[in-house]
């Protein structure tokens, strides 16, 4: 999981084409739990919320070269979040959605 500013949304591969994965619908379907916790948008490849193209990134790669689920978290509502608003409520809206994903990965 990347967490980047801003936008409350998840991203997932293959953001830097648009394009959908072999395991585009597995994707969804974890993303759909993960927003569970956090009401995100859902910004996968070829979704409404998908914001822009973004070439070079983690997730891509990850997923390309290892198959891992990646996600980008766009958190937040400033790219300069004040620290009394991340502690009040970037925080507490994701940690149960961080907590999810460490108790279905696998070491």
């Amino acid at each position: 999981v990347d967490l980047h500013s801003q936008g409350d949304v998840l991203i997932w591969p293959y953001s830097s084409l648009n394009k959908k994965t072999g395991n585009d619908e597995d994707f969804a379907a974890l993303a759909d739990k993960i927003i569970h916790f956090n009401d995100f948008g859902n910004g996968g490849p070829h979704r409404e919320e998908f914001l822009y193209r973004s070439s070079g990134t983690s997730k891509d790669w990850a997923y390309a070269a290892l198959g891992v689920s990646a996600f980008t978290m766009e958190v937040g509502n400033s790219h300069a979040q004040d620290c009394a608003y991340f502690y009040d409520y970037i925080l507490p809206d994701n940690i149960p959605a961080l907590m999810y994903l460490t108790k279905i990965s696998k070491a």
